[in-house]
Formats: C-alpha cells, structure tokens, sequence
C-alpha cells in the first residue's frame, strides 16, 4: 500500500512523479510514448506511441489496477491527436494514423512484420505547418525506415523518403534557406537493426554482414525546392 508522508507532495511530485500522478488518480497506462510536436494553427498537440500493447490493453494479464485504456495489440503503433483548451488542457484525444500488424501468408510478410503502405513504430513526429505533420519511424518492423507527410485534414499519407535498411529517421527540423523552404532529416544507425518479418525472423541479416564502414556512417540529408511559405 502507497501512502504519502504529510508535506512531501512537493517532493514526490519531483522524485516519483510517475507514482505520484497514479496516487492523484492520473492515468498511467500509456506506454512507448515517444515525441510531441503541437500544431500552433490549430492549437493540438500530436503524440507517437511506438507501440500499442502490454499496459495499454485491456486488463493485461490480468494485472490492471485501473485499467483505464483499453485497446487491441498493435504492435506497429499509432499517431494521436490531442485537442487542447485555451489552458493547453487536453480535451480530447483521437489515434489519427495506426500501423498494421501482417500475418503469417500476409502480401509483404516475408519480410515486414507492418504492412509497408502504413507506419510502424512512429518515433520522431514534426508539425511543419500547413495541415502537414512529418511522421518518422523508428523500427525493425519495415525493411526500411520511412518518412511520411500526414495531412492532417484529408488523412492522406504520402511517403516521402526511404532510408537505409537499419537506420533511425530523426532529427526532423525545418526551415527557410534564401527563396526556398528545406526539410532536414538524420539518418541514423544505418545497417544496425536487423529487421524482422511477420513471423519475427531475420531475412535479411546476410546483408547486414556485408556491410562496409562507409555504409555504417550516420549521414544528414535534406529535401529542398519547397516553397518558403510552406514553413
């Protein structure tokens, strides 16, 4: 039984604040959050969670206290939405873009484990303006990590670039260089994680063991030619 000792709320909010918040009543149950990125025009703030599973499903082994989310095993992840008020209070939330789980037989299961017209492991997200929101990823669930551009009015997802096998997109950031708008990516790790198929082997790990120095160089690339005022 957690009980707080009189006049350390101050001290428990700075040393267990995780403990704190659920001794509160907050929901605790959220799990692989990974970036925030808030849309000023808008006035949301958009979340990634690397995966869905374990706290976040409901009454995981049959250990929930609370139990306060209640959702299916998606181990591919998902992009929320959260609509604040003029306090920046969330008022709502809303999962906008999930993953897809492949099965065993599944078209691309062979050697993807989420289906490669989606998201998998969503990690490093930026909202440029313009209703779009980057979305990058972080996973050895694709082949490749890709970067998306979400449209946060129509839904539409288009991909925007594929990076090595075994390499991290981040360090998304955005900016104007003379008459022309640039988007910056980091590749990171390329070659190092081993990417496994739906049914979680490794087909591709020959590849890795070919790799050269010059291929394990973590490099930082840039998409240009966008219009300043996109930014």
């Amino acid at each position: 039984c957690l009980k707080l000792r009189p006049g350390k709320e101050k001290e428990a909010a700075f040393l267990e604040t995780r403990k704190y918040a659920a001794y509160k009543g907050a929901t605790i149950d959220f799990r692989k959050e990974e970036r925030l990125t808030y849309a000023v025009d808008s006035n949301v703030l958009y979340m990634a969670m690397s995966q869905i599973k374990k706290s976040m499903e409901d009454n995981y082994k049959g250990k929930e206290i609370t139990n306060d989310i209640r959702l299916p095993k998606n181990v591919c992840g998902g992009v929320y939405a959260l609509q604040l008020d003029g306090n920046y209070n969330g008022r709502s939330m809303k999962a906008i873009v999930v993953g897809k789980p492949l099965n065993k037989g599944d078209k691309y299961a062979d050697e993807w484990a989420c289906d490669p017209e989606g998201i998998a492991n969503p990690d490093n997200i930026k909202y440029i303006g313009h209703n779009t929101l980057m979305i990058g990823e972080d996973t050895t669930y694709h082949v490749n990590n890709m970067l998306w551009a979400y449209n946060t009015k129509t839904g539409k997802m288009t991909r925007v670039a594929s990076l090595p096998i075994g390499a991290e997109v981040t360090g998304l950031e955005h900016g104007v260089a003379g008459d022309k708008g640039v988007l910056f990516v980091n590749v990171q790790h390329p070659f190092k994680d081993n990417p496994k198929a739906a049914d979680s082997s490794k087909p591709n790990s020959a590849l890795l063991e070919k790799v050269t120095d010059d291929q394990l160089k973590a490099f930082i690339g840039y998409i240009d030619g966008i219009p300043a005022d996109a930014f």
